[in-house]
């Protein structure tokens, strides 16, 4: 390696506590998407080392942190991640005070003022949701070559004042960056591996999976649901040309035979899935029709009762669907959603489902604003229902999850908490107390006890491995 090239290291850190059944199957593109702009962009000058926390312990981490000894380390900052990542950031600054910190994704830009404040090793926070190209502005910036101030979404220092540069909206269209593989090449058989631990059973031949994220935002991005954390839900959409671009060439040459499109509503527009469905190249079509490929989206129950939509699905090519059902009550669906869902809807979306020989991973919510005892039990009682229902002739669920719900910045949930706690220090810490923010939610905002709400998701857990159906790591 040229020892005067400016190396940079990106890392997906480990996740703390709860861990959704997907968790350490895909690889962590976000990381790779910034590594393959700064390499477009600058070439000879710069080394970069992508490490995903979804396979790597932390331990790995920093034996790799002090072996390639980075100029610049970037870590992607998630509520369930940050402690983690902020332990790696610190690790960093110990080994050379000189080296640069930047913090990006959700977590750090919802609360990067505080954590400048209280962070002296952390130096940057990229606060956009699209953050190729002002990561590569700061690469540029480090290299000498533009000015800090040039650095859109950026927050930083000067001055020991906290600096906040305005921000853009990135159209996919024009920016969003195809994700080289060869930077994890010798580690798709790693996410090969932990997919067929989970998900083998499911498929008659090997799996190797993959993120594709050419579109982003959700439909109801007015009207969110309860819950929902993520800092920008606005919708933008990439090239379908791409989007066919990166399949071809992650089959073809890498032999990836499962994409998961990561838009958090794949219907919020009908205008991108039909350009997806004319522009589908042939080889594609060929590969689908052959049972060599075959795609993921996430999508909502209100989406999938319209037969059109499922012909959609089928014509695509998806096998599997992820919903937020959330309830099985209509009271507790009325508190999270937004979008019309009741339990009768959730079955109706399950139906079109089975019927289109498609699998799905469902989720569900303990906790709802103003959940009560017999609300709980309903949504126990459903779960349970639909496993009997849909599940008993041959695998229809991937996975089902039933999660307490936690209270995370930027959700509604939050907001409310924040309305009752202006001083307190859950609130003013950057480090999210997870089972004090829990309590003060179920103690506060709902007709039941959180004790409750554990012991019926160990029940539901309990059952759904009976019945040889995935669960996420809801309980410890």
């Amino acid at each position: 390696m040229n020892r005067t090239k400016y190396k940079i290291m990106l890392v997906n850190p480990p996740a703390k506590g709860s861990q959704n059944s997907n968790y350490s199957c895909f690889p962590a593109v976000n990381i790779v998407q910034l590594a393959t702009r700064v390499k477009k962009e600058y070439g000879p000058l710069v080394d970069v080392l992508v490490i995903d926390g979804g396979i790597e312990k932390r331990e790995e981490i920093e034996r790799q942190l002090k072996l390639y000894k980075p100029n610049l380390i970037g870590i992607s900052a998630l509520t369930l991640t940050y402690e983690e990542g902020l332990a790696i950031a610190k690790k960093a600054k110990e080994l050379d005070v000189n080296t640069k910190v930047v913090l990006g994704n959700d977590h750090a830009s919802l609360l990067a003022e505080k954590i400048l404040k209280k962070r002296e090793f952390i130096d940057y926070i990229i606060t956009n949701d699209v953050g190729e190209t002002p990561f590569s502005k700061l690469v540029g910036y480090l290299l000498g070559k533009n000015k800090l101030e040039d650095v859109d979404s950026l927050v930083y220092r000067s001055n020991d004042r906290v600096i906040r540069n305005s921000t853009k909206f990135y159209d996919l269209k024009e920016t969003n960056t195809i994700p080289d593989i060869e930077l994890i090449k010798d580690k798709l058989s790693i996410y090969s591996e932990h997919y067929m631990a989970t998900f083998g059973h499911l498929h008659t031949n090997p799996i190797i999976p993959m993120i594709v994220n050419n579109a982003r935002g959700c439909k109801n991005f007015k009207r969110r649901c309860d819950y929902c954390a993520i800092l920008d839900l606005s919708l933008r959409f990439g090239k379908t040309e791409t989007f066919w671009k990166m399949v071809e060439k992650y089959s073809d040459e890498y032999g990836i035979n499962l994409f998961f499109e990561v838009l958090d509503s794949f219907f919020s527009s009908p205008l991108y899935i039909d350009g997806l469905i004319e522009k589908m190249p042939e080889s594609v079509k060929r590969k689908i029709e052959a049972s060599k490929i075959e795609f993921m989206v996430y999508a909502n129950a209100t989406d999938l009762v319209k037969k059109e939509n499922i012909q959609r699905l089928k014509k695509l090519g998806v096998k599997r669907v992820n919903i937020g059902l959330d309830g099985g009550d209509f009271d507790t669906l009325a508190q999270l959603k937004k979008d019309g869902a009741d339990p009768y809807i959730n079955l109706h979306a399950l139906d079109n489902l089975k019927e289109a020989d498609m699998t799905t991973h469902v989720s569900f919510i303990a906790g709802a604003r103003g959940e009560t005892t017999e609300s709980l039990i309903r949504t126990v009682e459903f779960i349970k229902y639909i496993v009997n229902r849909y599940h008993k002739d041959k695998p229809f669920f991937s996975s089902i999850e039933f999660s307490r719900l936690i209270p995370l910045p930027n959700s509604n949930v939050w907001k409310s908490i924040e309305s009752i706690c202006h001083t307190s220090e859950i609130i003013d810490s950057d480090v999210i107390d997870i089972e004090k923010m829990a309590k003060i939610w179920f103690d506060k905002f709902t007709k039941m006890t959180e004790g409750l709400a554990l012991e019926k998701i160990k029940e539901v857990d309990n059952f759904l491995m009976a019945n040889n159906i995935v669960t996420g790591k809801n309980v410890g």
